[in-house]
């Protein structure tokens, strides 16, 4: 709640219903339901997939070589966001 509020982004909750709004329009709805509210949410942006073909991969406990694929993805939100 707090990063949202923050970030100018307003919370409605009415009796057991929830909105998130931005700029003053509705981007998320949900209802109540035991100790959360559960939220209609739409994850926007593309799929990807990432894919590499490695005729010789090292074997456990060997050094990754320089010439070795590798990749690494981050996410642009912490843990402490959505808890």
């Amino acid at each position: 709640m707090a990063q949202l509020t923050s970030q100018g982004i307003k919370i409605r909750f009415k009796d057991h219903f929830c909105q998130i709004l931005q700029n003053d329009e509705v981007t998320s709805e949900g209802t109540h339901q035991g100790d959360l509210y559960v939220m209609e949410t739409k994850t926007v942006g593309v799929a990807r997939a990432y894919i590499a073909e490695v005729g010789d991969l090292p074997k456990e406990g060997d050094e990754i070589g320089a010439d070795t694929p590798t990749m690494s993805t981050s996410s642009k939100a912490t843990l402490s966001t959505w808890h």
